[in-house]
């Protein structure tokens, strides 16, 4: 796993929180960002 910035997790959030509907494989993205 790649080091993000806190930026690039803010960013990253916001882009998987706007289609995570669409895909529901992103939700695992989410529990990854919830550790932040």
């Amino acid at each position: 796993m790649t080091q993000l910035t806190r930026e690039q997790v803010l960013e990253l959030f916001h882009q998987r929180s706007s289609t995570r509907y669409y895909d529901p494989t992103k939700k695992s993205v989410m529990k990854i960002l919830n550790v932040f």
